[in-house]
């Protein structure tokens, strides 16, 4: 049996129906001890999901929904830092605003939905 650190998320965790009690079903069958991290997809926004809702779905099983924001994990003695970027073309992207966390860490992932951030990030 698998018992990972920690599970990421990069959107769509939800169909553009908007269903959103499918992925509370599989959050059900995951680990509650085990934390999670997840940002927005395109089809979270054209379903038009509340994300308060979301992000509350998401705490409720020892999770975040990362909206341009960062979130600083202790994981085996280590610090591990994920920032999430909203959805590029469907969201509202800060790339400064999600990377003022003020302790750096030297591991450090970024978690995107849309390959475009990329050739964003790099410009």
């Amino acid at each position: 049996m698998l018992h990972p650190d920690l599970i990421l998320f990069t959107g769509d965790a939800i169909d553009e129906s908007g269903n959103i009690q499918v992925l509370r079903d599989f959050l059900d069958l995951l680990d509650d001890e085990i934390p999670k991290d997840a940002v927005l997809g395109n089809h979270e926004y054209k379903a038009g999901v509340n994300k308060e809702e979301l992000q509350k779905l998401y705490q409720h099983h020892n999770g975040y929904l990362l909206v341009n924001e960062s979130k600083l994990w202790h994981i085996k003695g280590k610090r591990l830092l994920v920032t999430g970027l909203d959805d590029l073309i469907h969201g509202q992207h800060d790339v400064e605003k999600a990377f003022q966390h003020p302790a750096p860490a030297k591991n450090h992932l970024l978690l995107i939905h849309s390959p475009l951030h990329q050739e964003k990030v790099q410009e």
